[in-house]
C-alpha cells in the first residue's frame, strides 16, 4: 500500500521564490526566513533592513519623551543597517536606493547631518545641501551646490549661496 507523502521539503530555489514574493508584498520578516531557508544571507540582512524600517515606523509618538526616544533610536539602528547593506549591495542603483532609505531614516531620527551624507550617496543633491543648510554646516552645503550645480534646483542652489554668503559674512568670514 503506497503512503501520500503529507509534507515535502522545499527546495533552495522554492524557498528563494517565495521570499522574493513575500517581500515584494512588504512581508519583511516572513522573506527573512524564507531566504534563511534558502541560505540567502544578502537577502536575510536586507529583509532584515527593511523590517527594522517597518518596526520603527510602527511606533507611535504619543506625546511622551520617551516614546519620541524611541522611535528616534529605532530609525538609527534601521539607518546603520540600510547603509550595511549599501556597502554589499550588487549594483549602483540597489546602492543608491540602499543610501536613500538610510537618508531618510537618518533625517526620521533627526540627524540632519547624516542623512545629508547618505543623500548625497544616493546622488539626492538637492536634498542634501538643503539638510547640510539646516544643520548650519554651510560648507558642506556650498560644496554640493558648487560640485552637483546642474543637478540641484535653481531655487535652492541660490537660497543656499544667499544664505551662507550671510552667515559668512556676519562671523566675519568674507573669504
Amino acid at each position: 500500500m503506497d503512503v501520500p507523502l503529507l509534507a515535502v521539503s522545499s527546495s533552495p530555489e522554492e524557498w528563494e521564490k517565495s521570499g522574493r514574493s513575500l517581500f515584494q508584498n512588504k512581508r519583511y520578516l516572513q522573506a527573512l526566513h524564507c531566504f534563511e531557508r534558502a541560505g540567502l544571507s544578502r537577502e536575510v540582512a536586507v529583509s532584515h533592513t527593511y523590517y527594522l524600517r517597518e518596526q520603527a515606523r510602527s511606533i507611535l509618538v504619543v506625546g511622551s519623551r520617551k516614546s519620541q526616544q524611541t522611535r528616534i533610536a529605532a530609525f538609527l539602528v534601521a539607518a546603520e543597517a540600510f547603509l550595511e547593506c549599501a556597502t554589499v549591495a550588487i549594483n549602483a542603483k540597489e546602492k543608491r536606493v540602499y543610501y536613500r532609505n538610510a537618508g531618510d531614516c537618518f533625517e526620521r531620527a533627526e540627524d540632519n547631518y547624516r542623512a545629508a551624507r547618505a543623500y548625497i550617496e544616493a546622488h539626492e543633491y538637492t536634498t542634501a545641501a538643503k539638510l547640510f543648510r539646516v544643520c548650519a554646516k554651510f560648507d558642506e552645503a556650498v560644496d554640493v551646490v558648487k560640485r552637483f550645480r546642474q543637478e540641484i534646483d535653481d531655487d535652492v542652489a541660490q537660497n543656499i549661496i544667499d544664505v551662507a554668503r550671510l552667515f559668512y559674512f556676519r562671523g566675519g568670514e568674507l573669504q
